[in-house]
């Protein structure tokens, strides 16, 4: 660096002490870095901060940078603003820059915003590159005088000397993405490329839809712009790939990517980028699976792009409700359902992993309204229903104050899992932790019905996603019975001292999390003492998958005995013979057998004998009828780990950690049966087939927005 650039800074940080909580490689603000240099040539120097340590190291040790801009998402606003606070307070000479969708959307909202926010000089609104480059111009022009910069710096919000609030107007999108000089092909992610971080790559922007409970639902977003010339995005895979191949022999490394379009798959060029993936994957064995949000229509040609890619890409179909009511009412008018609820089915057939998600707490919701969409989604045949609260997210429209007196929202706040951190910089304290607001019940749905709703949503986590009883919800429509019929019964079970201890105290944590006063949890997250109790799984946690974690590690017997009784129910109702009943059981002890210990590599015996064939009812694309498992002789298998699955949990761990928060966030992140214990049958032929399908059967993480729900 010359003694005549100017020194830019720019940070997306992340809480790092209980577990990295964004672990995604900083390629947003890299773009905008790369735009402003681009821009900008030799006057500037721009570095990017990820980790808040090194941004430390380098505040209290190194040249001061004229300016210095922070990302603002739901999981790092108190992080960033609390770091600018300590900035401003001792560095007052070096000037602050936000952006990020985590900005309300009028006018009087956006003030107070940034009156409560004082250490903010600039908030660059929207698209940040165009807004950012022309904004560090003004600066330098203005030799880093904040009070000499022009008003009319396009997308640039800022409260003036005098106190008043001037808002310029939003620059024009950027229509061709390759106008962005690849932060990757610069350069710029190489310090990321760590064996932790994850990489992400952004093909087009925009989405056509408009739900109110998205950034993206916005008018600004509506037109899509994509990457006109796909060479850019061949040279960043090729790029990317070479370099996670070679941290994955080192058995440090990660196997996955993200993809950031929101619709990905449903336009033509999607099929080019697939094509080029592919080629990464026969050659460098990369990726292995990609977190993305797949098409909401066009499922034909999302269903051909998944194709292509070996099963790395899940399918979504994000439905949110299926109620006509609720979906008129959040705008998602022009999303075709049913192309989204026959995208299922099709995906088993072409072996592809598929997901739904479904939103509690929406505009006209419902008990019955709810627990029916989730009913249609499980029976769809959806891998994964993914159940999330309604988060009031700043930069949307159903979290204007006008949606929620419309829609008579009763609101609470609760800490944003994993997102919580204390530090020391020049000397003073900085306690953060992330809040956000949820909505609990509305004008429909009371809160009551909520927790009634949740209990649901941990039954389905437990007992239906990630198969981890495949082999009984196999059986179940095996014999043409409904498997939402047997989470039923499963929901209203009591009886099982231990799973019912675990749903209690679910619904107890439920309603324990939430804070009435916004001001009063922030007071306390203040206190460096209850930041560490966050910090140690006491508090703050996502119950989820807290809950699930619990369950899978310490449960399995009493998940077992709960899901054999309602089994048993089904298969009585139905008048099902003792064969039937028999494989079904067997069945259920196959799934508890292997689900057992998952992190507990021990020397434990895990071992049971078998009448039907269950390790070729697990296999077999598509089950037959019962008397074709039955064995001429019984079968005892032993279950144990696989070296390869130990390597599994070894990488994972080296990542995440030990503790329950670090478990559970790999539980989260995995496709759980890859970690189930391996059948072997006590003559010393290994029935490895169905454990290394599981292997390669992969569920990336939930991204975005939705990994801290």
């Amino acid at each position: 660096m010359t003694a005549d650039r100017a020194r830019v800074w720019i940070c997306d940080l992340t809480y790092t002490q209980q577990t990295i909580s964004s672990d995604i490689m900083p390629a947003a603000v890299g773009c905008i870095a790369t735009y402003a240099e681009k821009m900008l040539g030799e006057r500037i120097d721009v570095r990017i901060f990820k980790f808040p340590e090194r941004l430390i190291e380098a505040l209290e040790n190194e040249e001061a940078p004229h300016a210095i801009g922070f990302s603002n998402y739901a999981w790092n606003e108190d992080l960033s603003t609390e770091f600018a606070r300590v900035i401003k307070r001792h560095r007052p000479g070096i000037l602050t820059i936000f952006g990020g969708p985590n900005y309300p959307t009028t006018p009087g909202e956006q003030e107070a915003f940034l009156r409560r926010y004082p250490q903010i000089d600039f908030y660059v609104v929207k698209e940040g590159e165009i807004g950012f480059a022309k904004l560090i111009e003004a600066l330098l022009d203005a030799g880093f005088d904040a009070g000499k910069v022009s008003e009319d710096v396009p997308s640039v919000h800022r409260l003036t000397a005098g106190g008043r609030f001037v808002a310029a107007p939003t620059v024009a999108r950027i229509t061709d993405l390759v106008e962005i000089p690849s932060p990757y092909l610069t350069g710029k992610m190489d310090a990321f490329f760590d064996g932790v971080m994850l990489p992400i790559i952004q093909t087009n922007r925009g989405c056509p839809f408009q739900c109110t409970f998205c950034v993206e639902g916005m008018d600004y977003y509506s037109k899509v712009a994509k990457t006109r010339n796909l060479e850019k995005i061949e040279q960043e895979l090729d790029y990317i790939a070479e370099r996670m191949a070679r941290l994955r022999d080192e058995k440090r490394g990660r196997a996955d990517l993200h993809i950031a379009d929101s619709n990905f798959g449903m336009y033509k060029e999607d099929l080019e980028i697939c094509r080029s993936i592919a080629e990464k994957q026969k050659r460098l064995n990369y990726p292995e699976y990609i977190n993305v949000a797949t098409g909401k229509n066009h499922k034909e040609r999302v269903l051909e792009a998944a194709a292509m890619i070996n099963g790395a890409l899940r399918l979504s179909g994000a439905v949110q409700s299926l109620d006509e009511t609720v979906l008129k009412n959040i705008k998602r008018s022009n999303i075709n359902v049913e192309q989204i609820m026959d995208l299922a089915l099709a995906a088993s057939r072409i072996g592809a992993n598929s997901y739904s998600e479904v939103i509690l707490g929406l505009p006209g919701d419902t008990v019955e309204r709810h627990l029916k969409t989730i009913r249609t989604i499980v029976e769809a045949d959806f891998n994964i229903v993914c159940l999330y609260q309604l988060m009031l997210l700043p930069g949307t429209d159903l979290a204007s104050e006008a949606s929620v007196s419309q829609w008579k929202m009763v609101t609470r706040y609760r800490a944003i899992p994993r997102c919580y951190g204390y530090f020391d910089l020049f000397g003073e304290q900085i306690n953060a932790c992330e809040i956000e607001r949820i909505c609990v019940s509305n004008d429909s749905l009371t809160f009551d019905q909520y927790l009634q709703c949740r209990r649901m949503h941990l039954v389905v986590n437990l007992f239906y996603n990630d198969g981890v009883f495949k082999e009984v919800l196999r059986f179940i429509r095996m014999l043409g019975l409904s498997i939402y019929d047997w989470l039923e019964r499963i929901y209203a079970h009591r009886g099982d001292a231990r799973l019912d201890a675990l749903f209690d105290a679910f619904l107890d944590e439920t309603g324990s999390e939430l804070w009435v006063d916004q001001r009063q949890f922030r007071a306390f997250t203040r206190e460096r003492d209850n930041v560490k109790r966050f910090i140690a799984g006491e508090l703050g946690a996502n119950l989820i998958f807290k809950y699930r974690s619990l369950a899978l590690l310490d449960h399995a017997e009493s998940l077992a005995a709960v899901g054999r009784s309602a089994l048993a129910d089904i298969l009585a109702t139905a008048g099902a013979d003792a064969d039937t009943r028999r494989l079904g059981d067997e069945l259920i002890t196959y799934g508890q057998a292997r689900m057992t210990g998952i992190f507990q590599h021990d020397d434990r015996t895990v071992e049971h004998s078998f009448t039907f064939d269950v390790v070729a009812f697990s296999d077999r694309p598509k089950a037959q009828d019962v008397d074709a498992y039955r064995l001429p002789t019984p079968l005892t298998y032993r279950f144990v780990h696989t070296p390869e699955q130990l390597q599994t949990v070894q990488n994972y761990t080296s990542i995440y950690g030990t503790s329950l928060a670090g478990l559970s966030r790999i539980l989260a992140k995995v496709y759980v049966r890859k970690l189930f214990r391996t059948p072997v049958d006590v003559t010393g032929s290994a029935s490895l087939e169905v454990s290394q399908k599981d292997l390669r059967f992969g569920q990336a993480a939930l991204t975005g927005l939705s990994q801290f729900g």
